[in-house]
C-alpha cells in the first residue's frame, strides 16, 4: 500500500497525529465513483467508502472527487493499491484524487485483504497517513501498511474528524481555517 503524497507524522498522545500525512480533501462532501472494477475491487471500494462514512466526511456516489479503479500495474509492482492526488487547489487542498488497486498482487488475496486495502487507500484520501506499530499499539488500524486490519479505529477515525472540527467558513479546502 502506497500513499504518493505524504509524510508520515510522530504519534499524539491524545490521537494518532497522522501528520496529515494524507492530503487534504477540498471540503465535507466527497463524490465517490468508480470504473473497471473487479468483483474484489467492488468489495473494496464499498468497505473503504463505509468505513469513511463513519467520519465527519459526508460520503456520496458520484463523480467529482475520487475515482477507484483496479489496475494490473508494473510501475507500482510492489505497491498493493495507491492514492495520488491529481488536481490540488489554489488552497493546497485537493480537488480530486486517484485511488487504484494493484491487481497483480492482489489477485490471490482474501477478501478480507481486499476489505483492508479499500480502507487503507481511502483513509489516505481522508488525509491519514500509514501507521506503524508505534503509532498502532492495538494493531487495528487499516491505515497500518504491514498487517491487513479492516477498519479505521478510533484514533484514526479522531484524526479525520478532528480535521473538520472547526468550519471551513473563510477558504474551502482549509483545515481549522489554516491554509
Amino acid at each position: 500500500m502506497a500513499l504518493l503524497t505524504g509524510a508520515t507524522g510522530l504519534p499524539s498522545p491524545a490521537f494518532a497525529d497522522h501528520g496529515g500525512g494524507g492530503v487534504t480533501p477540498d471540503g465535507i462532501d466527497q463524490y465517490f465513483a468508480s470504473a473497471y472494477l473487479t468483483a474484489n475491487g467492488v468489495t473494496a471500494y464499498n468497505w473503504g467508502r463505509s468505513e469513511l462514512a463513519r467520519s465527519a466526511l459526508n460520503v456520496y456516489s458520484g463523480s467529482g472527487d475520487v475515482l477507484v479503479r483496479d489496475w494490473a500495474s508494473q510501475v507500482h509492482q510492489n505497491d498493493f493499491g495507491w492514492t495520488e492526488c491529481t488536481d490540488m487547489t489554489t488552497y493546497n487542498a485537493c480537488d480530486k484524487f486517484d485511488t487504484v488497486f494493484n491487481n497483480l498482487l492482489m489477485d490471490s488475496r482474501s477478501v478480507n485483504n481486499w476489505r483492508s486495502l479499500g480502507c487503507h487507500e481511502l483513509g489516505h484520501g481522508g488525509n491519514l497517513d500509514h501507521r506503524y506499530a508505534s503509532t498502532d499499539s492495538d494493531d487495528n488500524s487499516c491505515m497500518r501498511n504491514e498487517i491487513w486490519p479492516l477498519s479505521l479505529d478510533t484514533h484514526d477515525i479522531n484524526e479525520i474528524n478532528a480535521d473538520w472540527s472547526v468550519p471551513h467558513a473563510i477558504q474551502p479546502g482549509c483545515l481549522n481555517n489554516a491554509c
